[in-house]
């Protein structure tokens, strides 16, 4: 059985809290997902029941009076909650970087872009709990998908760079992995690195930088696509 979803909107216009809680629990029923909705209309409400309550992801409106919605996120964000702003300005979405949104929801599309938060939120719990199994020494070894950063090739080995810092070396060929981790966001971006998307912070063509500071070479015939594939699935984060 799922776990129930805990969720906090908060918005001063009472119209729009009705709304956006209407299609949270359209989505909820249509695709059996159970959520526990709470619902804010002021700020100083949702900084205080936060301190006694847990939420999976909070939805701030990113214009409300007296602390806003960017204000807010710096005071109620930790490691173990997804905030989601959504605004009818637009142009805000490159502000609220700072704050590492999981997305962003323009007022006039709120049903389109609600709907693919909350079905990349739930794809993202899928692909966290998500387990590969190698063959290691003899043995069966299970790594999570989520745990790797990036897998190389080189003559017949292939190693697992974890984001433990720990290696693992199989005899293997990366040919073997692409089909089988592409639905995860892994890129080849040459013909002996795949690389876990979500690792990446940075991408200067012919070369991606990793969260832990690893710089790793772009081939010249992958420049455009790894460019093109970090484009679209960046913007999706976004929305």
């Amino acid at each position: 059985m799922l776990e129930i979803l805990k969720v906090a909107i908060c918005d001063d216009q009472e119209l729009y809290l009705k709304k956006v809680r209407s299609q949270i629990e359209k989505f909820s029923i249509l695709n059996s997902h159970p959520v526990e909705i709470s619902v804010f209309n002021n700020a100083k409400n949702l900084i205080k029941s936060n301190k006694e309550k847990h939420f999976d992801i909070l939805f701030l409106d990113i214009k409300m009076p007296e602390i806003s919605g960017f204000e807010l996120a710096k005071s109620i964000k930790n490691n173990k909650n997804e905030i989601i702003f959504f605004t009818n300005n637009s142009e805000l979405v490159f502000e609220s970087f700072e704050f590492k949104p999981f997305g962003f929801i323009r007022k006039q599309y709120l049903e389109k872009e609600l709907l693919a938060c909350l079905n990349r939120y739930y794809k993202e719990i899928e692909m966290n709990a998500a387990k590969i199994q190698v063959n290691f020494k003899h043995d069966v070894f299970e790594i999570r998908v989520s745990d790797i950063l990036y897998l190389e090739s080189y003559s017949h080995t292939l190693t697992f760079y974890l984001r433990c810092e720990k290696e693992v070396e199989i005899r293997d060929n990366i040919s073997n992995w692409v089909d089988r981790l592409e639905s995860y966001g892994f890129i080849r971006i040459n013909v002996g690195i795949l690389v876990n998307y979500r690792a990446i912070i940075k991408n200067d063509k012919n070369t991606i930088t990793l969260i832990n500071g690893k710089m790793l070479p772009v081939s010249r015939s992958k420049v455009s696509e790894t460019g093109s594939i970090l484009a679209r699935l960046w913007s999706e984060e976004l929305m």
